[in-house]
């Protein structure tokens, strides 16, 4: 949902905060292999398999691996990565008209792109074990210890990763675009919210302001240091450039204005990112998984829903 307006159009509280996400890829390890920037899905996947096969690390041993990935069901978080990827190979949840939605989770571009993702678990196997139980807490040291070379997450990570793998080893880049050219990133915020029986109204009022203005936008954002509670800033009169020097957080900021899409505007997300993290999540743990039975059947709980909540298309 982008901002403070709820389904019933309403607004219940300001954004102050924006970000995206993008790929945080070992540069260290992609030079060792010979490989270039990825470009496409399967320039991705043929990294991801390099850093599986090839000891870029180069102890001789086969303990390093593709991609980090916080596969866990446990607040809807295989969803909640894999959304990205979803709309980048032309598949969605649902399909929306007028303020009503249709299930298409279940289509033939959603399909493919969880075929897509099981193949990394089950053909390539170039995913770090245990992604099927990670939260991100614990896909972080993943990729910050060298177990794996290739971890797509959020901007907030860069002054840990820094610290703990070093700045000189790591780039950030988005993510390529999926089948078809189509490049897409889950995009999310932070809000302030105007409390209902308030006894300070007139404050929470001034607080809000104050937090979307430059002045707030620019004391939020701390800079260069990892301290900040503002990633992007929202307020178009801010330039993130001359408040931050480190320009990778401009490719956060492209990414966010290009490509960058909110979940779907329904009244509560919770149940389907749930619904949906639990399908991905046994698709991929079982690589006999019957892809298309699994979404059709997830389809079905989506239309239950959306009707549920009274959004359904009829």
């Amino acid at each position: 949902m982008g901002g403070g307006e709820g389904a019933d159009g309403k607004t219940y509280a300001v954004p102050f905060s924006a970000q995206s996400f993008a790929l945080f890829i070992r540069s260290d390890w992609r030079q060792k292999v010979g490989l270039p920037t990825p470009t496409s899905w399967a320039d991705l996947d043929a990294l991801a398999t390099a850093f599986t096969t090839k000891d870029p690390d180069g102890n001789g041993k086969a303990d390093t691996f593709g991609y980090a990935v916080p596969g866990s069901t446990k607040r809807g978080y295989t969803s909640w990565y894999f959304t990205s990827f979803l709309w980048s190979a032309g598949g969605d949840y649902f399909n929306e008209s007028g303020g009503k939605f249709a299930p298409a989770i279940a289509s033939p571009q959603s399909v493919a792109a969880v075929d897509w993702f099981k193949k990394q678990f089950c053909v390539d196997k170039s995913v770090a074990p245990g992604a099927v139980t990670m939260e991100t807490t614990q896909a972080h040291p993943v990729f910050e210890t060298g177990k794996a070379g290739i971890y797509f997450t959020g901007p907030y990570n860069m002054g840990r990763f820094d610290k703990n793998l070093g700045k000189d080893k790591y780039e950030v880049v988005p993510a390529p675009a999926g089948p078809g050219g189509k490049a897409a990133a889950l995009a999310e915020g932070e809000n302030v919210y105007l409390m209902a029986g308030s006894k300070n109204e007139a404050g929470q009022k001034k607080f809000a302001e104050f937090a979307i203005s430059g002045q707030g936008q620019t004391i939020g954002m701390a800079g260069d240091t990892d301290g900040s509670i503002v990633r992007l800033p929202v307020n178009s009169t801010v330039d993130l450039a001359s408040v931050r020097k480190d320009t990778r957080w401009q490719v956060f900021d492209k990414i966010y204005k290009d490509t960058g899409r909110y979940t779907p505007n329904v009244p509560e997300w919770t149940p389907f990112r749930q619904a949906s993290a639990e399908t991905l999540n046994a698709i991929v743990a079982n690589c006999a998984s019957d892809i298309q039975a699994e979404l059709t059947k997830l389809d079905e709980t989506f239309g239950e829903e959306l009707s549920k909540q009274g959004v359904a298309a009829s």
